[in-house]
């Protein structure tokens, strides 16, 4: 998993947290949305900060959505088809109500 924020968001604060409280290994990719030459679009098209970078390539957006997906029981495991369902429809809704 990669983590893409900025130290300074208090919502990729509490992903990390999250990250760290459940002792999950990540990468951690320190990006603005504010430079020119900020690579956040290639993970959220909403261009906001955190995105959770999943090792198939998918990407999940949203702290909240972050946190339900971390927090969903097997959604780290071989099993977390569901988890990993939930999160991509969270996502969706979310950046639609962000429009």
């Amino acid at each position: 998993m990669k983590l893409v924020g900025s130290l300074t968001s208090p919502y990729v604060r509490k992903v990390r947290v999250l990250l760290a409280e459940k002792e999950l290994k990540h990468e951690f990719l320190e990006e603005s949305a504010w430079t020119a030459e900020t690579t956040v679009p290639r993970y959220n098209p909403l261009n906001k900060v955190p995105a959770l970078v999943l090792d198939d390539g998918h990407s999940i957006y949203d702290s909240a959505v972050i946190s339900e997906y971390l927090d969903a029981p097997g959604s780290r495991s071989s099993s977390r088809g569901s988890a990993r369902r939930r999160a991509r429809t969270r996502r969706g809704s979310r950046a639609r109500r962000a429009r």
